[in-house]
């Protein structure tokens, strides 16, 4: 019979009640605590809103710089030789 886990509901499982993804975080908070996986995942996952500010004043610095027509159609090389773009067919292509 399969079953959905308990914990993500988005696995099937046949034997057991929850996943492996989902034991491996159970094992987790097992060794660490509740209190502190949750604590990480907050400081690794959730945004707060210095790290929103942050983000949205870079957009705002980088939206005030203007590019001129001439540098939107040249590439400027380690070397600071600055070539004309002719066509996207003509540059190389990523391996």
């Amino acid at each position: 019979m399969v079953f959905v886990c308990k914990m993500c509901e988005s696995s099937s499982v046949y034997i057991t009640y929850i996943c492996e993804e989902c034991r491996r975080i159970r094992h987790m908070m097992n060794l660490y605590s509740k209190e502190k996986v949750l604590e990480v995942l907050d400081t690794v996952l959730v945004r707060n809103e210095a790290g929103i500010k942050n983000k949205s004043d870079d957009l705002k610095i980088k939206g005030d710089l203007s590019v001129s027509e001439t540098t939107q159609n040249t590439i400027t090389t380690r070397s600071k030789k600055v070539l004309p773009i002719t066509s996207t067919e003509s540059l190389p292509k990523k391996i």
